[in-house]
């Protein structure tokens, strides 16, 4: 007479999926709260001006006059 096998309900490669896809989510948890999202930009020291700050007319641009000639010029006709 034949008997039912009873099938296992932790087996080694289910176990396996869980953890993985637990360290899975606590890795995306983690870089989107606690990680460091600073960017940053690495600058030769000598090309650093260091100022102190003083109250004036603010310019974000500088009007210079002059004209613009291209660096290079292409001929199409031969």
């Amino acid at each position: 007479m034949d008997r039912k096998i009873q099938k296992k309900t932790w087996t080694p490669r289910r176990i396996a999926w869980i953890v993985g896809g637990a360290a899975l989510l606590i890795g995306i948890i983690y870089q989107i709260g606690f990680a460091d999202h600073r960017s940053t930009m690495n600058v030769e020291r000598d090309r650093l001006s260091i100022a102190t700050v003083s109250k004036g007319e603010f310019t974000d641009y500088i009007l210079v006059s002059g004209q613009i000639e291209p660096a290079q010029t292409f001929s199409w006709m031969r």
